[in-house]
């Protein structure tokens, strides 16, 4: 369901964690939400490893974006692109890790792109891009997409 617990999974190395591993772990996400009598195996035991490139990079970004830089500035300084400290924040929401959007997105934006996503469940982004067309970009899409599916799981663990 995260990325730590993914990267455990064999076959599974830095490089594929880094490409896919946001995607992957959203489906999983995806599947349970759709399927809450389906539960993870919680007693799985894993091993205990040092943090990989990947965990660092995205640990650096937070720290940044805690010190209240921007997407633009965290990417200059770190000399990444911009999607890439996108991408970071992302997975930083889906490992449950607090990212106010309304820093980068304002609270309308979010609510229409929310409004969106309930309007296209497929899961695909490109029907949201569509209809929304340029007023949101696709990361715009996939950080409020991480941040409502952080929230339905949280309302579901509480229930």
């Amino acid at each position: 369901m995260t990325l730590a617990e993914l990267r455990h999974v064999r076959g599974i190395g830095e490089q594929k964690l880094s490409a896919f591993g946001v995607q992957v772990t959203s489906l999983v996400q995806q599947f349970l939400e759709r399927r809450p009598e389906s539960q993870p195996i919680a007693s799985l035991k894993l091993i205990d490893r040092p943090k990989a490139s990947g965990e660092v990079s995205m640990d650096e970004t937070y720290k940044l974006w805690l010190e209240g830089k921007t997407p633009a500035e965290i990417a200059q300084l770190r000399k990444l692109t911009r999607s890439t400290i996108f991408a970071h924040l992302e997975a930083l929401i889906v490992e449950g890790r607090a990212v106010d959007l309304s820093r980068i997105i304002p609270a309308d934006k979010q609510s229409l792109i929310r409004n969106a996503l309930a309007r296209f469940q497929d899961g695909r982004l490109s029907g949201v891009k569509e209809h929304l067309g340029n007023a949101v970009t696709y990361d715009e899409i996939r950080l409020v997409k991480a941040t409502a599916q952080q929230a339905l799981r949280k309302g579901l663990a509480r229930a």
